[in-house]
This record gives structure tokens, C-alpha cells and sequence, in this order.
């Protein structure tokens, strides 16, 4: 994830050298090419990287938002955890715990704007 986040903060595509010079000089990880070189070979094939040769060199960016990846991840767990129900993964993310009126009142409005776009969808 950090990998990606540092492709979301810059939105230019980067090369190996540059990506590799940030993590080991800004982030101290000490990281070896080949360690940087396997974890961008899984993002790519992973279709969250994009890879553009330019020259003699490589250039990496982002192929999904950040917003598109919490929304892939969310989705994976409510299915893998919940079979894909909302409703049973809110029943238990609250059972036996309240909760405020405002998030309550927030969580009808969001599930009423659903409704309605589901409703408006031509069949």
C-alpha cells in the first residue's frame, strides 16, 4: 500500500531509480533492487501498475484511483467475510454497540440515494 500511495501522491509516472532513491533515502528502507523490482512486478500484474517503456528506462504510474482501491478492497472483504451483504456485515460491526443519531441519519440518507438510483436504472 505504501508503494501505491506514493504513486497516488505523484501523479507523474516515475522511473525504477527514482521510486527506488525515494523509499531508501525518504521512507529508510534500505531496500535492494531486487526487493523494489519484485514488489512492482506484483502491482503490475496485479493491474494496479502501469509500465511504459521510455528510452532505455521504465516508467511506472498508477492505473486505478485510490478511491477505486479502497472501494476493490472493501468489496473483497464484504464478500469474502459477509457473503457480500451489507447488511450482515453492518449487523455485525453494531451488534450490542450503539451508535450516534448523526451516522445513523448519514447511513438512511446514503442507503435512500441508493434506492433511488437502483429504482431510476432502465430494466
Amino acid at each position: 500500500m505504501e508503494i501505491m500511495e506514493y504513486f497516488w501522491n505523484n501523479t507523474v509516472p516515475k522511473n525504477f531509480s527514482a521510486i527506488l532513491n525515494y523509499f531508501n533515502t525518504y521512507k529508510n528502507k534500505n531496500w535492494k533492487k531486487q526487493t523494489l523490482s519484485t514488489y512492482l512486478t506484483r502491482l503490475v500484474r496485479e493491474n494496479l501498475l502501469k509500465v511504459k517503456p521510455v528510452g532505455t528506462n521504465t516508467q511506472y504510474s498508477y492505473l486505478i484511483s485510490q478511491e477505486e482501491y479502497e472501494s476493490m478492497q472493501a468489496r473483497g472483504l464484504l464478500n469474502k467475510q459477509y457473503d457480500g451483504s451489507l447488511k450482515n456485515f453492518l449487523i455485525a460491526l453494531y451488534q450490542g454497540k450503539p451508535t450516534n443519531c448523526q451516522e445513523i441519519e448519514e447511513l438512511q440518507s446514503w442507503l435512500s440515494k441508493i434506492n433511488l438510483s437502483v429504482n431510476e436504472e432502465p430494466h
